[in-house]
Parts: structure tokens; sequence; C-alpha cells
């Protein structure tokens, strides 16, 4: 979750698509490239060679010439190659950003802003290619003046030489001196693609062993079958942080098995932080999480999120069925599935479509809709702690009731942990937890709450005021 947070999109992206298609698809061509064209370079120097003996003392020099040569447009267009490749991130990113928030600027009028933005990324990112383009043309200028200087020296010493030597021989060397250009520019050039290449494998390596492992050493002990088997969960002492500012300070709880405890707060307050603490999906810098006596912080990473159920306001669908979706893990029987979807009122809507083998797509699921067939996944996922993270804060009031109605009937022996941002669906619940700036301020009984001047009697007026102005 650190990485995620910190790394730019745009370099992930570069990593997954140019990096890889250069590794996968250019370095095995550009190597053997590099082998044909030398040996055609060897061939013609000979070639060059028997047409006139002493046109070979010249090759010593022509070879230094173009070693020298060689090395500086390396070294200079190496470098011009990772700028070019590293100038695509900022245009990467720019362009995911707007692919994700395409409806807020059509909304706001936003594209004329954005596509001047995008016009002034796409000119940075083309210097480096400009520049690398460049070198190109002084490598092209500078070979052919070598080979000027090779022919030129033949031509010398066939004057010279008149009468002495075979004229086939002397229009073969001819010939060769003039391919001989072309064969060197590729050879420079296939080389230098070549070391870009195995630069992107260099840049691959370094990204893999920079990122932080998931699991740290120590979180491999192995976990019960059952487990969770009752649901208790307790907070001793945990702060946590994305990087540098905790978003958790000195967090206490204790939640008992089979307790619904509602977490709410102002926005910014580490509910959402407290939530992916218990998945361990944010680092913790001090105290324990305990679920069941057992110490998450010494259990594998995917074994916790494969234990726990999971509903957030941001619904994640596999291209696929919906039997795929309702039940990824294949555990559950088709009369189990259509069971869940009876209870969440969906099951009319999948029969209409063509069943659960259909694809998902093909449903055209609202957002309520979607939110609903999250509920399915947590009930054919066996799980004694069910996490709802704002899960019914952008429905309608309907599917909201049946929202509610699912929970309190499928989950009501489970542990619940609920961040709301509709208080009055927390009201029945056995406590609330209120934060503000990653501290508890507030656990208790939400009527006991309202009662009096609490924070969160305040929360609640609040969003009463919200709802009414809303309507």
């Amino acid at each position: 979750m650190r990485f995620l947070s910190t790394t730019d999109s745009g370099s992930i992206l570069n990593r997954f698509s140019q990096d890889l298609q250069l590794i996968d698809m250019e370095l095995p061509v550009a190597a053997i490239n590099v082998v044909v064209t030398f040996f055609l370079c060897v061939a013609q120097m000979i070639l060059v060679a028997v047409a006139s003996v002493y046109a070979a003392i010249a090759f010593p020099v022509v070879l230094l010439s173009l070693y020298g040569i060689q090395k500086v447009y390396l070294r200079t267009s190496r470098q011009l190659r990772i700028l070019d490749i590293e100038a695509k991130a900022p245009l990467l990113s720019h362009f995911t950003d707007c692919l994700s928030g395409l409806v807020t600027l059509r909304a706001f009028g936003w594209q004329d802003a954005m596509e001047e933005r995008s016009l002034k990324i796409l000119d940075y990112s083309q210097r480096p290619f400009y520049s690398m383009y460049s070198a190109q043309r002084w490598l092209t200028l500078t070979l052919d003046l070598v080979v000027a200087g090779i022919a030129v020296v033949l031509i010398i010493l066939v004057v010279a030489l008149r009468g002495t030597l075979n004229a086939a021989y002397v229009g073969v060397a001819l010939f060769n001196v003039i391919l001989f250009s072309q064969t060197v520019k590729l050879l420079v050039q296939f080389w230098t693609n070549m070391e870009t290449h195995i630069g992107s494998v260099v840049r691959v390596k370094d990204f893999t062993a920079k990122v932080e492992k998931e699991d740290l050493p120590g979180e491999n002990n192995p976990v019960p079958v059952t487990w969770p088997s009752r649901g208790g969960i307790e907070f001793r002492n945990v702060s946590a942080a994305y990087s540098s500012d905790l978003v958790l300070r000195d967090v206490s709880l204790s939640i008992r098995p089979g307790e619904k405890v509602g977490i709410c707060g102002r926005t910014g307050s580490g509910k959402t932080s407290l939530m992916l603490s218990i998945f361990r999906m944010i680092e913790l810098n001090s105290g324990t999480i305990d679920i069941d006596g057992l110490d998450i912080s010494t259990i594998p990473r995917q074994e916790i999120c494969s234990r726990l159920n999971g509903v957030s306001q941001d619904t994640v669908f596999i291209k696929g069925s919906v039997r795929l979706n309702a039940d990824p893990t294949n555990s559950s029987s088709d009369r189990a599935i259509w069971d869940a979807l009876k209870s969440v009122q969906l099951m009319n809507v999948v029969q209409e479509k063509g069943g659960l083998t259909v694809n998902i797509d093909d449903l055209h699921l609202s957002h309520g809709q979607k939110q609903l067939f999250c509920l399915v996944r947590a009930i054919l996922h066996p799980s004694k702690i069910l996490v709802l993270d704002e899960a019914t804060s952008n429905v309608d009031s309907k599917t909201d009731q049946t929202m509610q109605r699912v929970i309190r009937e499928k989950f009501s022996n489970h542990t619940i942990l609920a961040v709301a941002h509709k208080l009055d669906t927390i009201l029945d619940y056995d406590k609330v937890v209120v934060l503000d700036q990653g501290q508890v301020i507030e656990c208790e009984d939400p009527y006991s709450l309202l009662t009096r001047d609490s924070a969160f009697s305040k929360l609640y007026a609040h969003s009463l005021s919200s709802e009414e102005e809303q309507r």
C-alpha cells in the first residue's frame, strides 16, 4: 500500500509497457542484427583488402576511429534513451488521471485545460527524442566522412598502382566501400539499441529490487484452518502511517466476538486507515492488532486478506461470468449463489440476462446493484469478521435499506466493523468509535453518546442537516 501511494502510476506503466516491450520484442532482434551486421562488415573489409593489400594498412586506423566514434555516441545516446523512456512517465500518469476522472473533467468543462496540459507534457517528453535524433544525424555524418576517407585512400592507391591491379578486384572493392558506409552505420546503431535495451533490463531489475516485498521476515506463521473462528479484535497502542505522517495515533480498542461497531469521524480522521490496518495494507509504526488471539503481524498478508470479509465503496469486478465474480474461489454451489443473489434482490436481474454463465458486464448493473453484488461475495465467503468501508454512502435509500436488511439477517452472528457516512445506520450497533486526527476520542454505546454533548452527537446532527439539504 505504501508503494502504491508513493510511486507514480506513470513509472509503473513505463516498466510494464515500454520497458517490457523493449526486453521481450526488441532486445532479441537487436542482438541478432548486431551479430549479422558485424560479420557483414568483416566480409566487406576482406573484399576491400583483397583488391589492394595496401588498403588493409588503413584498417587499424579506421577501426580505432570507429571505436572512438561509437564510444562517444554510445555514451550519449544511452543516456538520451533513458531520458526518453523516463520522460514518458508524466505523460502516462496524466493520461491515466484524465481517464479515471473523465466524468469530472466533462462536468466542470476542463477539457481545454487538460488538452493544453497534455500538449505541454507531450512536448516535454519529446525533447530527449529530438536530442537523440540529432545525435544519430551526427553519427551518420561522421561515419560517412570516415568511409569517404577510406574511398579516397583506395582511389589514390588504384591510381598510383595502375596497371598492377586487377580491374575486377578494384570494382569489387569500390562497390564494397560504398556498402561499408551503410553497414558500419547500421552496426553502430544496432549496437546502441542493444545497449539501450539491456538498460531496460537493468531498470526492471532495479525496480524489482527496490520494491519492498509484501511479506516481511517473520510473517510466515501458520494459521488454523478455522481462523478467525470467533471474531474478536484487539488494537493495542496502534500507530500507522503511509509515509512519514501518522494516520493512526496510539489507537487502543477492544472488540468482542460478534460485536457490531460503527466507525465515524470527519474526513481525514483515519477511519479508512483503521480498516486498512486490519488487512495489513498499511504498515504499523508501533503497537499490535490481534484477531482471535493471533498477532496479525506474524501472519502472511495474503492469508489475512483471504480470511476476512471486506466491502468498500469502490466496487471491483473480474472480467468473466457472474459465477466467477460471485465466487472467485469456486467454493460455493450454484444453489448457494442463487440464494445469495435472491437475498440481495438480484436474482431476477441475473436470470433475465441468461443466468450465472452470462458475462458480468452484460448485466449493466447500477452503482447500487454493484454494491449489492459485493454483499453476495461476502455472504458466500465464510468469515466471522465483516468490514464495511462506507459501503452504503453513495447508494439510494432503497438500496441502502436492502443492504442494511441483508447485513442484519446474514451477518447477525458476525463481528462487524462499519465505517459509516449515514450515521442513522449504526444507531443500533453495540458501540460507536469516533476518530479525530487518527485518535480514538469516543468509544461507547451510540444512544449514550447522543444524550450528551459529545463529538458523536455533533456529527449526527451535522449528518441530519446534510440529508435535509440534499432533499
